[in-house]
């Protein structure tokens, strides 16, 4: 039974926040650009608690033995092959997702004096482009009061070629917690070899158990985060002037066009007919225009158009500095 949940996702990321209209300015340079293939964290926590009035009691053998079995059925219980992911408010249109920029809050648990009892997770999922790898921790953060019996925990990785949609798991890593390795700090990690682009999901489940109370368990997943073929996350930027995410293809297996079916661009009618639109749109952001690209979300050679919800500004040199490199290991 659940008692008490926290969760709160942590991301770093590798972009360079700054005083400018995107995350990183206009007149950036090689030097001080973002290190596009620095590892990526996420973090999540979980809290569980003693589930039975916040008391423990004396436990003889049996019982401990009665604990384990229990924590090891529920956690059996809720371990998934395959999950579903649907965002209600992210748009999709013509392989494009429009996710709605957020508020970050800190929902950090905040234990009351009358819960003595309670262990602290630490789910982390790392994406590293270096080594080809996302890798998964699970780790024990905090112990308050008395220790629980035993901890069931998973961290595992599900993939799609599509943001949204069934997900099926690809990595299993599972751990149990027993005896002298629950303690602060104990932690285990595995890595998946990453072998083409794919959205991928990291779920975690966990069970403990006390002595004398009914195991107590949490589950709880990341949104789907698109990685290339190397496991460099697909770069998560914001155009501050009309407050707009950079979309992100809908799908991860956009087959390659070939040139003579590749939509054309005039980079002197088309360009200026977006700017226009987007003046009309969003307001004059007062630009320097010449030092802006208009990219492509879905790239011309990947089957995207010139439609308006394709296309997004970017400084010159993070498009060609940052999106270019991403798509290229695409």
């Amino acid at each position: 039974m659940k008692v008490l949940k926290s969760l709160f996702c942590s991301i770093v990321l590798s972009l360079i926040i700054v005083a400018s209209i995107f995350s990183v300015p206009v007149n950036a340079t090689t030097e001080n650009l973002i290190e596009t293939k620095k590892p990526i964290t996420y973090e999540e926590q979980e809290v569980l608690k003693v589930n039975k009035n916040g008391k423990t009691e004396s436990l003889t053998r049996s019982d401990r033995s009665s604990v384990i079995q229990k924590a090891k059925q529920l956690f059996n219980n809720n371990i998934k092959s395959e999950i579903n992911y649907n965002n209600p408010l992210a748009k999709q249109e013509n392989n494009v997702v429009n996710v709605p920029v957020v508020d970050t809050k800190d929902n950090n648990a905040k234990t009351s004096a009358k819960k003595p009892s309670l262990v602290t997770m630490s789910y982390l999922t790392t994406y590293d482009p270096n080594k080809k790898t996302i890798t998964t921790k699970i780790a024990i953060k905090n112990i308050v009061g008395e220790k629980p019996v035993v901890i069931e925990a998973s961290n595992d990785l599900y993939t799609s070629n599509t943001y949204s949609g069934k997900y099926q798991r690809v990595f299993i890593h599972s751990r149990e917690f027993l005896g002298a390795n629950i303690k602060v700090g104990k932690s285990y990690s595995k890595s998946y070899s990453v072998k083409s682009t794919k959205f991928y999901i990291s779920r975690h489940t966990t069970v403990a158990g006390w002595k004398g109370s009914l195991p107590d368990t949490s589950t709880g997943q990341l949104a789907p985060t698109l990685a290339n073929k190397i496991g460099e996350i697909y770069p998560a930027i914001i155009n501050h002037h009309n407050n707009k995410m950079l979309p992100l293809p809908s799908r991860a297996d956009l087959p390659k066009v070939p040139e003579k079916d590749r939509v054309d661009w005039d980079s002197s009618k088309d360009r200026g007919a977006y700017i226009k639109k987007y003046i009309d749109t969003y307001g004059n952001p007062k630009w320097d225009w010449s030092a802006v690209d208009i990219h492509h979300v879905i790239p011309r050679e990947r089957g995207g158009n010139n439609s308006f919800n394709n296309l997004y500004p970017l400084p010159r040199t993070m498009h060609q500095q940052l999106l270019n490199p991403w798509w290229a290991r695409y």
